[in-house]
């Protein structure tokens, strides 16, 4: 399963593809998410509120504190207008330096 993952860049829906990658498997994860203030229609559907937005945010990178080595990075793109509440969901997973 690893093998498919290794050395690849994988772009996608994160819900269907993170939980197919093993644990501490991944050095580096940039991502460029759709911002709930700006991208709207590329959201999934069932994204109606800022609430609903945080909480799909919160699944993936539930799941990218999961797959990421000890030494591993994560690098996000969030717009200003949302960077307050995403900061305390990155907080929440992940030991910022």
């Amino acid at each position: 399963m690893i093998e498919k993952f290794t050395n690849k860049i994988i772009e996608g829906d994160s819900i269907t593809i993170l939980p197919q990658i093993p644990d501490g498997s991944t050095k580096l994860v940039r991502c460029d998410p759709p911002y709930f203030t700006a991208c709207q229609g590329l959201l999934p559907s069932e994204i109606q509120t800022f609430d609903d937005y945080l909480n799909w945010y919160e699944r993936w990178i539930k799941e990218i504190s999961r797959i990421l080595t000890d030494d591993g990075s994560f690098y996000v793109f969030v717009p200003p207008l949302e960077y307050g509440e995403v900061n305390l969901l990155i907080k929440k997973y992940f030991c910022q330096k």
